[in-house]
């Protein structure tokens, strides 16, 4: 809106028939809140009985990935790193070098 003149007698004018006109038909499309809101639908008790039911679900769901976990048990098995038996000795550095040029050729 353009900002209000103000009258010879220094005092603010209203708005104008223009200004008053808009404001009418704004107010005449405007919805109705309080309508809508109170047209909301409530939640019902079978609605809120079929949610608990999902809960349920979700829970035996739950139960049955559980029972495919490894437990404390499980990790006491593993008493650590395996020693390998029977290695056979280590190559010395010139047999390594040998090898490689072979495999390299």
């Amino acid at each position: 809106m353009p900002p209000k003149t103000t009258s010879s007698s220094g005092k603010a004018q209203g708005p104008s028939k223009q200004e008053l006109e808009a404001i009418n038909k704004y107010l005449a499309q405007r919805p109705d809140f309080d309508k809508l809101f109170n047209e909301t639908p409530v939640e019902t008790a079978p609605e809120i009985k079929k949610n608990s039911q999902g809960a349920k679900d979700a829970k035996g769901a739950k139960d049955e990935r559980e029972g495919n976990m490894a437990t404390s048990d499980h990790h006491k098995a593993n008493l650590g790193p395996a020693i390998a038996e029977n290695l056979p000795e280590p190559a010395s550095k010139e047999e390594l070098k040998k090898r490689s040029e072979e495999l390299n050729k």
